[in-house]
């Protein structure tokens, strides 16, 4: 019989929208016919006469052009249902409210409504659609200086520019209801009349699993009763595909994880969605259980690889914390990150095989079927281990043929494999690792309705009482000087590449640990968590798609005279060359990941973004961890602001926190500069 505590977290709904399935039927039937979604990117989407190239090394071009994706008509009917508009409502809005929907459906809504819901999605990107907005409109100027004297033809050009982009069919409100990817949060609240908190957690590929741990930490604090949470992926763009291209990680075709053939990965999008409650509360409001998570474990690589690359070490931390309290728990099945690249693929195979002492277990990757979702990839892992669980079946891997040489008695099942074992729950473990060293790994369970609850002991000894040890206000620094003077072990050719706002954030960390003059030892490093706070889409970010995008301009003006296009043309010198290091110098999780690598820190890390409430909501999240773990927060902050002009983010003031409870203060002989009494804001 399986014993739970009450706190214990279950999983109460479940919802999807993926390539090729519509709902979590849909999803498990191509799971169980190895049903690949991967194929070549509609036009529609972009254009592959414009942007892919066989030669890698051409600029701004892909060398791939297939993906697995959510079909147009699919996400215009769920618009259709949900009575939104498919003009105004972006891909990220509508997959993001529909999963939400499924996963609500078994819920009581009397019940729903008398609780505080919070949500906390996975999202490290905007929507696709509005970097072609946002360069269409930042580029009317250019035309309007163009050295043309015809009038009448720079209209043309522009009416032609807003007809290519549909921005002659949406209205400027429309445009700036969906700027921010965390206007699919408002959507979901008004829907479905949730009140509570709502923010984005960035962990890029991990961003889910990040959202979920983030969510169990929430929930078994008690500052929530249930939490809608998983991942939303949908930039499936041409400046996604250079990205991976230039940085050789994307595959020319299909991924294959885990076998020798593979060459990269292939990009996916799709949103999946769970409701988490504390078991005792699922059970009094008669809930259906699909699972319960035993355990969930994050870390950060550190100094043991660069930003991109994984490391064994870091992903056996993880382990071992996602399993603390069951470390002779040997999984029925492992769901892997299994991207298929090169670099990736076997070092996790190297960590499992460290971890569970060459134990036989299946493993497997849906991402051979619906492509890398990124920030929903970790949720589209833990569905497939629900459902696996739930109809007590792993699905086959049949694509696979040859195994990397290090998969001793790891290996994946070309055949159905029967989960018989009755007595005992059936165990899934399943992991998501992201640019930025981070590492998570979910121990899942299914639930036995015999199963005790027993009663979690508090102890009440600890003073949660939270404290502010470090401070620096780093608004006036120029990175760049400081950088000249203070050795930071940046190659300039990294820092050409770097958004402004990751360098400030190891400067803000360097200055914080100096006025806490806290000595980093091994054990402040591997339990340190260091969060960055700001909203999505770094500058550099913005003008990487700026550059991509201007590629457009080929196919809108080659009616027009040479010269004009020409000249618009030359315009691309204004951004930087796009290279492989760009691809880490504009995620906002990579504040966050940067400070890690550079301190040698090993707790997890994210970035969060909550519209104007971003700090705040940071700061909330940075207490729940202090008052779970008693752990040592390092809080990057960016006071933004939305720049409705110009479709951007202003960063105004930069400051870095380091917090810790009164006692770890105490404890570690650190000055108190400040006491946090409460944190209180409206959540729009």
């Amino acid at each position: 019989m399986s014993r739970y505590k009450s706190d214990d977290i279950c999983i109460v709904g479940v919802g999807c929208i993926l390539p090729e399935a519509k709902n979590i039927e849909e999803f498990w039937n191509n799971l169980m016919e190895s049903r690949c979604s991967i194929g070549p990117i509609p036009k529609e989407r972009w254009d592959k006469d414009i942007y892919y190239s066989k030669d890698k090394k051409e600029e701004d071009k892909t060398y791939s052009h297939v993906a697995a994706y959510v079909e147009d008509s699919i996400l215009k009917r769920n618009c259709k249902d949900l009575g939104l508009k498919w003009i105004r409502n972006n891909r990220l809005q509508i997959m993001a409210v529909e999963a939400s929907r499924q996963a609500l459906l078994c819920l009581n809504k009397t019940k729903l409504q008398k609780k505080k819901v919070d949500i906390f999605l996975g999202c490290g990107d905007l929507d696709e659609i509005l970097s072609l907005n946002c360069f269409y409109q930042n580029k009317e100027d250019w035309i309007k200086e163009l050295p043309s004297k015809n009038s009448k033809e720079k209209d043309e050009i522009l009416r032609e520019m807003k007809r290519f982009s549909l921005l002659d069919k949406v209205t400027p409100d429309d445009i700036e209801a969906t700027i921010q990817a965390t206007s699919m949060i408002k959507l979901i609240k008004d829907r479905f009349n949730i009140k509570g908190e709502g923010c984005l957690i960035d962990a890029a590929c991990a961003s889910s699993l990040a959202a979920i741990d983030t969510s169990i930490s929430r929930l078994k604090n008690h500052e929530a009763d249930l939490i809608i949470t998983g991942g939303v992926e949908s930039h499936l763009g041409p400046s996604s595909f250079v990205l991976f291209s230039k940085n050789g990680a994307m595959s020319k075709d299909k991924c294959l994880p885990f076998d020798k053939r593979t060459d990269g990965l292939s990009l996916g999008e799709g949103s999946v969605i769970f409701a988490l409650q504390r078991i005792e509360d699922a059970i009094k409001d008669k809930n259906k259980i699909y699972g319960v998570i035993r355990g969930c474990g994050s870390s950060s690589d550190g100094k043991n690889s660069s930003i991109f690359s994984p490391s064994v070490e870091g992903q056996v931390m993880a382990y071992k914390k996602a399993y603390s309290g069951f470390e002779d728990a040997i999984p029925d099945y492992i769901e892997c990150h299994g991207t298929g690249t090169k670099i990736g693929d076997p070092t996790e195979v190297s960590s499992l095989n460290a971890f569970f002492k060459d134990k036989k277990i299946p493993i497997g990757s849906v991402k051979s079927l619906i492509g890398h979702t990124r920030s929903a990839a970790g949720a589209a892992g833990l569905l497939k281990c629900l459902l696996c669980i739930k109809n007590r079946i792993i699905p086959p891997s049949k694509y696979h043929k040859n195994p990397l040489p290090n998969m001793k008695k790891l290996f994946l099942n070309k055949k159905i494999i029967k989960l018989n074992k009755k007595n005992e729950p059936l165990q899934a473990g399943v992991s998501s690792f992201g640019f930025g060293n981070i590492n998570f790994h979910l121990f899942l369970e299914e639930y036995k309705e015999e199963s005790e609850i027993i009663e979690k002991k508090t102890i009440e000894d600890k003073d949660n009482t939270i404290a502010i040890v470090g401070y620096t206000d780093i608004s006036d620094i120029d990175p760049y000087e400081y950088i000249k003077k203070n050795d930071l072990r940046i190659p300039p050719k990294s820092i050409e590449q770097t958004d402004i706002l990751q360098l400030k954030g190891i400067i803000g960390a360097l200055e914080a640990f100096k006025d806490a003059k806290i000595n980093l030892d091994e054990n402040i490093k591997r339990n340190t968590v260091v969060i960055s706070a700001s909203r999505l889409f770094l500058n550099h970010a913005k003008d990487f798609g700026m550059r991509v995008r201007h590629l457009e301009f080929n196919k809108i003006l080659q009616d027009y005279d040479k010269t004009i296009r020409d000249d618009i043309m030359s315009k691309i010198k204004t951004y930087s060359k796009i290279t492989e290091d760009t691809g880490a110098g504009i995620l906002n999780n990579v504040i966050a990941g940067r400070i890690c690598n550079y301190f040698d820190l090993k707790g997890k890390n994210f970035n969060v973004d909550a519209d104007s409430n971003t700090i705040l909501a940071a700061m909330n999240i940075a207490v729940q961890e202090i008052k779970l773990n008693n752990s040592l927060v390092l809080l990057f902050c960016s006071d933004d602001e939305l720049n409705r002009k110009d479709k951007c983010i202003d960063r105004k003031k930069t400051y870095c926190l380091l917090l810790a409870s009164q006692d770890y203060a105490k404890d570690n002989e650190l000055e108190i500069k400040r006491i946090i009494k409460n944190i209180s804001y409206e959540d729009v």
